[in-house]
C-alpha cells in the first residue's frame, strides 16, 4: 500500500513537472515567438547586421557624439529636457544640425509617458536614428565605426 502511494506520487510529480516545467513554457515561448518576435527577444538593437544589446537596457558609445543617460546605469529613459541639453552637446561635438536632432528626439518621445507623466525618451532609440544619420554622410563615418566597434 505504501509503495503504491509513493510510485503515484511519483508519477503525479513527473506529470505536473512536464506539463508546468516544460510544456507551459514552451508554449509561452511559441507563442510570444509567433505572435511578437521582437519583445520576445527583448527588443534588440540591431544596426548594420550586428546585435548591439537591447533597446531596454542603456548602450554607452562612450563618446560626445551620441546622447547618455546621468541616471541609472541600466535604465535607458532621460527626460525630453535632458534630451534637448545633451542635444546642444551633440550638435557642438559633432556639428549634428539642432533640426536633425529636434526631429530624432520628437519622434521618440515615449506616448505613455505624455499620458501618465513627464515626457521621457528611450537613449537608445535616440542613437539608432544618430546611427542613420551618421551613415549617411562621409563626414560622420568614425562615429558609426566607432560605435560598431565598441
Amino acid at each position: 500500500m505504501r509503495t503504491k502511494f509513493v510510485i503515484d506520487s511519483i508519477k503525479i510529480a513527473l506529470i505536473l513537472f512536464l506539463i508546468f516545467g516544460l510544456g507551459y513554457p514552451l508554449l509561452i515561448y511559441g507563442i510570444g515567438q509567433t505572435s511578437m518576435p521582437y519583445q520576445a527577444n527583448g527588443e534588440p538593437f540591431v544596426f548594420d547586421n550586428r546585435t548591439m544589446g537591447s533597446m531596454l537596457l542603456y548602450i554607452n558609445f562612450g563618446s560626445t557624439a551620441f546622447f547618455s543617460t546621468n541616471n541609472s546605469y541600466y535604465d535607458p529613459y532621460v527626460s525630453v529636457n535632458q534630451a534637448y541639453a545633451e542635444a546642444l552637446s551633440i550638435n557642438r561635438t559633432a556639428r549634428v544640425p539642432l533640426t536633425v536632432l529636434d526631429s530624432i528626439i520628437n519622434k521618440n518621445v515615449s506616448v505613455w509617458s505624455r499620458i501618465f507623466m513627464r515626457p521621457v525618451v528611450n537613449v537608445n532609440k535616440l542613437n539608432y536614428d544618430l546611427l542613420l544619420y551618421y551613415s549617411q554622410s562621409s563626414k560622420y563615418k568614425t562615429y558609426v565605426t566607432q560605435a560598431l566597434n565598441r
